[in-house]
């Protein structure tokens, strides 16, 4: 499972100076990292509820959500 949670926050906006930069890393990286916990242990704990599920690989989606 691949997370994409915090994206570009190393790079300066146009005119902003490396410190400010820096700040927004600390401030935007706790709630990235957060919300990859809670979507990754949501989903590792519902491939080990249902094991049988998953054991051979990910599953097709069904032909509903595929239309």
């Amino acid at each position: 499972m691949v997370l994409r949670t915090a994206s570009d926050f190393d790079q300066q906006y146009p005119g902003q100076d490396m410190e400010d930069c820096l700040k927004n890393i600390t401030v935007a990286v706790s709630p990235a990292i957060e919300n990859a916990y809670r979507v990754g242990s949501a989903v590792a704990n519902h491939i080990i509820e249902h094991w049988w599920f998953w054991k051979h690989g990910v599953p097709p989606l069904p032909k509903r959500v595929l239309r």
